[in-house]
């Protein structure tokens, strides 16, 4: 008989991301939440989340430089974004929160694919 102690388990790789995704967004959100922003830390935290889950999306590519370029523009741009939106005291919940994902989404989403799209229309112009 199997007890559960005999069973090998193993992380998946989504799991093995996921605990990526967690350990790299609670520093950042308490980095923020000290610095004084308290309104600015969550959307922080979703916007790191967000930005992995896109650069998780397009890691086939990860090997060309032009991947890692594209990447920062689009790090910086939802850093310029997320500062110039009027965050409030109030807490924003769930489905509140979800379009300004979607947003942070294809910002890093399409950087990439700009860049992607870019670099081949280059290489065939060669």
């Amino acid at each position: 008989m199997e007890t559960d102690e005999d069973e090998n388990h193993q992380l998946t790789p989504e799991g093995r991301f996921a605990l990526w995704v967690i350990a790299f967004e609670i520093p950042v959100f308490f980095i923020v939440r000290v610095a004084g922003s308290p309104e600015l830390a969550l959307t922080a935290a979703i916007s790191l989340a967000i930005s992995m889950i896109a650069l998780r999306a397009t890691w086939n590519q990860h090997g060309h430089s032009w991947y890692w370029i594209a990447a920062v523009i689009a790090v910086a741009i939802e850093i310029f974004v997320n500062f110039h939106v009027p965050w409030s005291n109030h807490a924003f919940r769930g489905a509140a929160l979800l379009p300004f994902a979607v947003f942070d989404y294809l910002i890093v989403y399409g950087c990439i694919k700009l860049a992607e799209s870019a670099m081949n229309w280059a290489d065939t112009a060669e």
